[in-house]
């Protein structure tokens, strides 16, 4: 930008975050910064600005298989599963090949169970070689050992009415495109 350029957005501090809408998938963006004191009075913009990629949405499966013990069995008062999703699978979902962020899980959810109960959740991800569990053995299992934290907390469910269960990842996973 120039020192004429009107800027598209303004954040005020001590606001450190802004929230960026109608931007398009896989896109490459920067971010020119500059200080405004007053109505005359401002910076130069930054001289190297941030860039970053929006992400990608993509669906693996169709959502319309339903279970009542996935991702979860509520019987007991914990919970342990792991789940495999193929590299050809995120592939097909994304129509992108290579690195990304997974920011989301959704998993539709159809139970007549309340879920008031439901909290202190801790979810793992990993990348993987495997493509199956072969038995129901625990070392099966790819050891949390080998895969990173990307929530801690609660997770809010919908109504019991088969709707969509969104959990937002307190950090991004990056899955490394091949595995």
């Amino acid at each position: 930008p120039t020192a004429t350029t009107t800027p598209s957005g303004t954040v005020n501090m001590p606001t450190l975050f802004a929230n960026i809408t109608g931007l398009t998938p896989d896109t490459q963006y920067y971010v020119w910064f500059r200080n405004k004191c007053n109505a005359t009075d401002k910076s130069a913009w930054s001289a190297i600005p941030l860039g970053f990629r929006t992400g990608i949405r993509g669906q693996i499966g169709s959502g319309t298989d339903t279970s009542d013990q996935l991702p979860l069995y509520s019987l007991y008062g914990y919970n342990y599963t792991q789940q495999i999703y193929l590299a050809s699978e995120i592939v097909a979902s994304l129509g992108v090949n290579g690195q990304q962020y997974i920011t989301k899980l959704k998993f539709h959810f159809t139970s007549s169970a309340a879920t008031a109960n439901y909290k202190d959740w801790q979810i793992f991800m990993g990348n993987t070689t495997k493509t199956s569990f072969t038995s129901v053995a625990v070392d099966q299992w790819v050891p949390v050992t080998a895969m990173q934290e990307v929530l801690n907390g609660v997770v809010t469910f919908p109504d019991p009415t088969g709707n969509w269960m969104e959990i937002t990842l307190a950090e991004p996973f990056v899955w490394d495109g091949t595995s």
